[in-house]
């Protein structure tokens, strides 16, 4: 674990300075999901939330996009971790996997609201409020990664509706990796 976490220290500085060689493969991520809820039940345990993957495959079947593994695993972990956080006691996560005309697209909903005194600076490098101990580091990494990919990020938060980031992979996974 903390020779992921140097590796990937290491990679976010190269994708800083633009240095960063990213060589996409055909990643599956349902079960990158799976593993990130799965080494997050303390939290869930702790905090009595619920959370819940859909996707469209159905049993057995994959869900595929172009990117690196270990990228996907990270920028998800941050998120997921961030959603379970910011989520009051009780609540519930729900992680959704879908595609759309334009690409492959994953959402992390939760009912916390983001506050407002960061929200203009989001993904920004050390944005943060309200966490102790917090880096503010998770969604400015997420960004950074998913850029590397080829895709993007975005949030909607509101007190009635809670926060909702999703995550695009642009295209079809298949043309990408051709």
């Amino acid at each position: 674990t903390m020779l992921e976490m140097i590796s990937r220290s290491l990679d976010l500085y190269k994708m800083e300075q633009g240095l960063y060689r990213f060589e996409p493969q055909p990643v599956d991520l349902i079960p990158i999901l799976k593993r990130v809820i799965n080494d997050n039940g303390a939290l869930v345990r702790t905090l009595r939330l619920s959370v819940e993957l859909h996707h469209e495959a159905g049993s057995g079947e994959t869900f595929m996009v172009p990117g690196e593994a270990p990228l996907c695993y990270s920028l998800l972990a941050n998120l997921t971790k961030n959603a379970m956080e910011a989520s009051p006691k009780q609540g519930g996560i729900a992680i959704n996997l879908h595609r759309d005309a334009a690409g492959s697209l994953v959402s992390i909903h939760n009912q916390g609201v983001v506050p407002a005194e960061i929200r203009d600076h989001f993904f920004e490098k050390y944005a943060t409020a309200g966490k102790s101990g917090g880096t503010g580091l998770g969604t400015y990494s997420a960004r950074l990664m998913i850029q590397t990919m080829g895709g993007d990020i975005s949030f909607l938060t509101s007190e009635e509706h809670g926060t909702k980031v999703t995550v695009r992979a642009e295209g079809d996974w298949k043309e990408r990796l051709a």
